[in-house]
């Protein structure tokens, strides 16, 4: 059975314990944490489809559009560690100069809602500048 499961990585591990009581629950901190997991699971059933692994011709890497997309956002990656995200419009592909310095890209889908679907998988581009 498909599942997702949400942890934070920079949980305090006083919050849970096995004497945790009522008046130690921080009603502002359970609402903003609800409310980010609900966010969550809508935009992965709700939200446009991943796109297909993106593609790199010459020096131009581009993916498959995804139907209802308004817009895309394009996550670039360095070491496993993102990089920055950029947002484009119309186009369905970005050049060298915008992905400079980046080992790999995956792309997300954005409807005319705002609602960003799941990423691609990456685009490896170091293993592909190599030759692998």
């Amino acid at each position: 059975m498909p599942s997702v499961r949400f942890i934070d990585a920079l949980e305090d591990p006083n919050n849970h314990t096995a004497f945790d009581t009522p008046d130690r629950v921080s009603a502002d901190y359970l609402e903003r944490a609800t409310r980010l997991a609900l966010q969550s699971v809508l935009a992965l059933a709700y939200g446009p489809q991943a796109p297909p692994r993106p593609t790199l011709i010459d020096i131009t890497v581009q993916w498959e559009p995804v139907p209802g997309a308004e817009r895309y956002i394009v996550a670039l990656y360095r070491e496993d560690e993102p990089l920055e995200t950029v947002t484009v419009s119309g186009v369905t592909q970005i050049t060298g100069e915008v992905f400079l310095g980046a080992d790999a890209i995956a792309v997300a889908a954005v409807d005319a809602d705002g609602l960003a679907g799941a990423f691609s998988p990456p685009l490896i581009l170091f293993l592909l500048f190599l030759g692998r």
